[in-house]
């Protein structure tokens, strides 16, 4: 008797086995390109986060110096060194119009870090920073305009101000006008 063969219906056990593997590898693979990208979508959200901080704290500083004011007694004179400044301005407040408040402005040491940061405080709210991890910073004013500008360390207090603040942060220069007049 003579046995015919016919052709074979499924898959042999080896068959079965190479296609699992391969399965296993492309499965691990998307697993690991999907937590890279749960990463990097971590990392841009912390690092749009600290650059809303920083963009936030600056437009509020420039506010601050822009609304500088000196009108209002000797509590408002404008005096400042290398390390900090202090004026008077006014302060938006949570129920949405501006009272005068007074500002300081200064370059604060981390403890412990090496370090320094940017920090605002006004007698209207907590301290905001502006900018942090500064390895060198110091604080400029400017007198006059003519001649390329003058730029000295140290405003006395007085019944005026300089024309704008200059604010350099390692290798960056902030220049923050003052009022009306920078």
């Amino acid at each position: 008797m003579s046995r015919r063969s016919q052709p074979r219906a499924g898959f042999t056990l080896i068959e079965v086995v190479v296609a699992l593997v391969v399965s296993a590898i492309v499965m691990l693979g998307a697993r690991a390109m999907l937590a890279e990208v749960g990463d990097d979508a971590l990392r841009i959200s912390t690092e749009t986060q600290r650059l809303d901080s920083a963009a936030n704290g600056e437009r509020t500083l420039r506010a601050l110096v822009r609304q500088l004011d000196l009108n209002s007694g000797e509590a408002s004179q404008f005096a400042g060194d290398p390390q900090q400044v202090s004026f008077s301005s006014w302060c938006d407040v949570p129920g949405g119009w501006r009272e005068h408040c007074a500002v300081t402005l200064s370059l604060d040491p981390r403890a412990g870090a090496g370090n320094s940061a940017l920090v605002i405080r006004t007698s209207k709210g907590a301290a905001l920073v502006v900018r942090d991890n500064i390895g060198v910073g110091e604080l400029r004013y400017l007198t006059t305009v003519t001649g390329g500008g003058e730029w000295i360390r140290v405003w006395g207090a007085g019944i005026t101000a300089p024309l704008a603040i200059g604010i350099i942060l390692d290798s960056d220069t902030l220049i923050v006008p003052i009022g009306e007049r920078g």
